[in-house]
Formats: structure tokens, C-alpha cells, sequence
């Protein structure tokens, strides 16, 4: 009997020590935000406005990152823009939102005025008519995207108690 009892304590120590680090692994994994390196030096494009990231990270491809009902969203390009009215977009299904902009005109934030609407999926259009500009007033350094840029959220479901 004794040997039994040592046989079970023991598989559930292994098991226990196994479940340990399997977690830690995967928090590890969740707790990395940053892209692990390829070696290769991505250039950023001085010449033409880009996203160079996101709040949450991964928004700008074609995942459906989820997000939480009252998560703002972040989207930073490596110029500024002109001002937050040349900041052309849309956000389906319609929802009221709110639009800012950062110190430096690269961070655009966008923040629902009450929640976005529990499981719904949202696309962020940012439009080509978006204008940048380094230096304000001047008008020939003024910049647009060359393509319609489009991210994809969806907030957390409801499933009830």
C-alpha cells in the first residue's frame, strides 16, 4: 500500500513540475510583444509615410487581434501627420469614436466614446487621402499613402457567467 501511495505521489509531482513549466513557457510567450529578429536590419522608408506600429501589436496585418471593450487603439507611421484632420478614415460597423493625435503627430489614437460592442469585428480604414507632413505650412513636403491600410479588431465576447 505504501508503495502505491509513493507511486501516485510521485506521478503527481512529475506532473505537477511538467504543468510548472509548460506555463512558464507560455507566459513567456504571451509576455513577448517585441518580433524576435530574423538577423536582417529592416530599413523604415524615409520617403513615403508607413505604419511602423501598433497598440495592440499585430493589428496591422491580417490577424483579428481581440481587443478589450474599452482598449484604445494605437497605430504610429514613421512621419508625422499634417494635423488630426488630415487623418482620413473609417471604422466599420459605424461606432462613435474618438480621434487623437500625439505630440509628435506620428501616434494616431482611437478610443471608443462608450465601449466597443462586445464580439463584434471592426476594419479600420486609414484612406490614401491621409496627409503628412514634417513641416507644417509647407506645402512641398507634404506626403499620402499610396494605398488604403487596413486593420482588424474585434472586442471580447460576452459568454455569461
Amino acid at each position: 500500500m505504501t508503495t502505491l501511495k509513493q507511486k501516485i505521489l510521485l506521478l503527481i509531482t512529475v506532473l505537477g513540475v511538467a504543468l510548472f513549466y509548460l506555463f512558464q513557457q507560455e507566459q513567456l510567450l504571451f509576455l513577448s510583444s517585441t518580433p524576435q529578429s530574423t538577423g536582417i536590419a529592416e530599413q523604415i522608408p524615409t520617403d513615403r509615410p508607413v505604419v511602423v506600429s501598433t497598440v495592440p501589436a499585430g493589428i496591422n496585418r491580417d490577424e483579428n487581434i481581440t481587443i478589450s471593450p474599452t482598449q484604445t487603439i494605437e497605430v504610429t507611421f514613421n512621419m508625422p501627420l499634417e494635423n488630426i484632420g488630415e487623418f482620413k478614415h473609417k471604422i466599420e460597423p459605424t461606432v462613435e469614436y474618438k480621434v487623437g493625435l500625439s505630440n509628435d503627430r506620428k501616434t494616431v489614437q482611437i478610443s471608443p466614446k462608450s465601449a466597443w460592442k462586445l464580439g463584434t469585428s471592426y476594419a479600420l480604414t486609414i484612406l490614401p487621402d491621409s496627409k503628412f507632413n514634417e513641416n507644417p505650412g509647407q506645402e512641398s513636403t507634404k506626403k499620402k499613402l499610396d494605398h488604403d491600410i487596413s486593420i482588424r479588431f474585434k472586442s471580447i465576447e460576452y459568454r455569461g457567467i
